[in-house]
């Protein structure tokens, strides 16, 4: 064998370059990349719509409670029940107003300092007969308006 050829075979095999064991690496390692993201794409799980999905049947919403009548909810020494806005029903023998179409309230906070009327009122009932008006009417609108309410005897 000739020396020149043994010295390269030598230096060929002894000692490889870094840059030659780079490629050797990317070589060998390139297709388990690829072949790990296929696979993995090949195993993700996708949601499927089911387009046979019926909603379970709705149970039937029992109807609200009747409001409470002037009768049920005042006395009988009382002579009014008062209908309020966002409050309860009051009780009451008299009442004073502020004149209607002036001033109009939408609940109690409203009439606080107003001249002794610290009640907001949408509706007088009598409790004897069950009829009901507004304590303010303004061209067929319901006002309701300051009022000050006298305690049952």
């Amino acid at each position: 064998m000739n020396l020149d050829r043994f010295d390269t075979y030598a230096r060929a095999f002894a000692a490889p370059s870094r840059r030659r064991l780079l490629s050797a690496a990317s070589a060998f390692f390139a297709p388990l990349t690829l072949l790990s993201t296929t696979e993995a794409r090949k195993h993700k799980k996708r949601k499927r719509k089911n387009k046979n999905r019926q909603c379970p049947d709705c149970p039937i919403c029992p109807s609200p409670p009747a409001p409470p009548t002037c009768a049920g909810s005042c006395a009988e020494t009382c002579q009014f029940c008062f209908a309020r806005p966002q409050a309860s029903m009051i009780c009451g023998e008299s009442y004073s107003q502020t004149t209607c179409g002036t001033a109009s309230c939408s609940s109690d906070a409203d009439c606080v300092g107003v001249s002794n009327t610290p009640y907001c009122v949408s509706h007088v009932i009598e409790r004897a007969t069950g009829s009901t008006f507004p304590i303010c009417s303004v061209g067929g609108q319901v006002t309701p308006l300051c009022a000050k309410i006298d305690p049952c005897v």
